[in-house]
């Protein structure tokens, strides 16, 4: 049940289906904890680096909306008439 919930998390991290495979050939192959501890660091800074370029996105999303908001505001202020 644990390895099954392992290839769940690894998933929902991004690990590819390939990239799982090749975890799972190594663990069987005997790999030691050193050679395993490797390939999930490596796929760590892949997480990472992907969680930073999202937030980048993230940020110039806002951005786009805080404008359009301003704009919104902006365009339907100068609409009233003057009281």
């Amino acid at each position: 049940m644990s390895w099954l919930a392992g290839t769940v998390m690894l998933r929902g991290t991004g690990m590819s289906v390939q990239e799982m495979r090749e975890y799972a050939a190594a663990y069987r192959a005997g790999a030691d904890h050193a050679e395993r501890l490797a390939l999930l660091e490596q796929h760590h800074s892949a997480v990472l680096a992907r969680q930073a370029e999202v937030q980048r996105h993230l940020a110039a999303l806002e951005r786009k909306i805080k404008a359009y908001r301003q704009t919104i505001v902006a365009t339907s202020d100068s609409a009233r008439p003057a009281a």
